[in-house]
């Protein structure tokens, strides 16, 4: 991190972030040891490297003389980091005929807090029972593995500095709906967010080092490939906005519960919709090969995105490409 080159070549402190420093309120018997110890382990380290460990991953520091925890290794380890990071939490709800049944808060250090994570939203996540095949089995009505990646994501890579903002997690009946305090890290925009384009960057490389260490995040930039293959399974590609000081990602069950959908789009044409947005630029004849249909039907298809104000050409004839309207560039869908 830039910030921490700069503290090292001056020899100071002060260009850190407050969870990088060591923290004088905490102490190491603050650590979750048992978590300490198994990654220590991991990092293929012997036990009396720990604190040598520790401090190499800036999980750890000294104040003075004393070896304390930095506020990093409190988020990852501590045993109440909400005691000194009250905003270090996801509030989940769950929403059922629009009221609301069941909300918790998930505490503790974030590698316990994933897994409490996943658990809640195993339980409540719709479902049903799978007959066609001879060993009968649950199946979702949303791909799990879509709900991880984007859940620990937000746990991830929000902004820990953003005091008062925890991480919001929702199940209703439309949609799974996601809130991560700040912006994209510079140099990933909104944009790339919305198009699931980003390549794998962090605003805080430690936490997802340590998160992967113990198999809780992608950090190959393979991700978000799972979320880009749900147009194929005929789920609508999740929306993204920016609602001040949240980028709220919202995952429709279906075409009608889609923003697009609510504006009149059919399941085609929100299939061609979702395929621009994660391939722009691209051509009629990309859309006659995805949906299977001829020149006219493709024109048409485009021609009524662009009338909804999604969509919007550029060039002539032969030339003309097609991408996602500047109003909605790393926006999801307005009513219209």
């Amino acid at each position: 991190m830039k910030r921490r080159a700069q503290a090292e070549e001056d020899n100071s402190d002060k260009y850190l972030a407050e969870y990088e420093k060591a923290m004088p309120a905490a102490r190491m018997e603050g650590l979750d040891h048992e978590l300490v110890s198994e990654f220590v382990k991991k990092m293929d380290a012997k036990p009396e490297e720990t604190n040598e460990i520790l401090v190499q991953m800036e999980l750890a520091g000294y104040d003075g003389k004393l070896l304390k925890p930095t506020g990093l290794g409190m988020l990852l380890f501590g045993v109440r980091p909400q005691a000194l990071y009250p905003n270090a939490v996801v509030r989940a709800t769950w929403r059922k005929d629009g009221q609301v049944r069941k909300v918790v808060t998930i505490e503790g250090p974030l590698l316990k807090q994933t897994k409490q994570l996943f658990h809640w939203f195993e339980e409540l996540m719709p479902s049903h029972i799978d007959r066609s095949k001879v060993e009968r089995g649950t199946v979702y009505d949303y791909p799990l593995d879509v709900v991880r990646e984007l859940s620990i994501n937000a746990i991830v890579h929000r902004d820990y500095e953003m005091k008062g903002a925890p991480v919001y997690f929702e199940i209703n009946d439309d949609a799974i709906v996601i809130k991560s305090p700040g912006l994209p890290e510079p140099p990933l925009t909104l944009k790339q967010i919305s198009s699931f384009t980003a390549p794998s960057y962090s605003r805080n490389p430690i936490i997802m080092y340590v998160l992967d260490k113990f198999d809780q995040v992608e950090q190959r930039g393979l991700g978000f490939e799972t979320v880009r293959e749900l147009p194929k399974k005929g789920i609508p590609l999740p929306e993204v906005t920016y609602e001040e000081p949240y980028v709220v990602i919202t995952l429709p069950f279906n075409s009608k519960a889609s923003s697009a959908g609510q504006i009149g789009l059919t399941a085609e044409e929100q299939q061609a919709y979702d395929y621009i947005r994660i391939n722009e630029p691209i051509t009629r004849s990309d859309i006659e090969k995805l949906l299977g249909v001829d020149n006219k039907k493709a024109v048409r298809i485009l021609n009524k995105l662009i009338g909804k104000g999604l969509v919007e050409s550029d060039g002539r004839s032969r030339g003309v490409t097609y991408s996602v309207s500047g109003q909605f560039s790393g926006q999801s869908v307005s009513k219209k």
